[in-house]
């Protein structure tokens, strides 16, 4: 898996196929995981890469197969946020004003869209 250790929390978060988990590095316990692509038609669908805002205080995800990139509270990993891009991105980072840049994993194009509240 992907692994992320934070500089502003004590924790390591790691990307798990479908799921995003944390782990507390002290006893390596996984203190949350939470699925964020769920199968269709019975095949599982991997997320992307993690990507934390500069302070650490949300988390984003690239999910290729739902073609959108969703914004996370590091503390529940509830989506807070979601930038709907299309195509399949891979990659992302936010800007300070919450726009998404990411790269398309087919391609390589550039991807630009804005954060959204979601409403679950």
């Amino acid at each position: 898996p992907e692994l992320h250790f934070c500089r502003t929390r004590p924790e390591m978060w790691a990307v798990d196929y479908e799921a995003v988990a944390k782990v507390d590095p002290s006893n390596w316990r996984v203190v949350k995981r939470e699925v964020l692509q769920a199968p269709v038609n019975g095949v599982g669908h991997f997320v992307g890469a993690l990507g934390f805002t500069h302070d650490e205080s949300a988390c984003l995800v690239a999910r290729p197969a739902s073609g959108d990139v969703v914004m996370l509270d590091p503390d529940t990993l509830r989506i807070q946020e979601r930038a709907v891009l299309g195509r399949q991105p891979l990659e992302a980072v936010a800007l300070k004003d919450g726009t998404v840049i990411a790269r398309d994993w087919k391609s390589g194009d550039v991807l630009k869209a804005r954060l959204k509240s979601t409403p679950w």
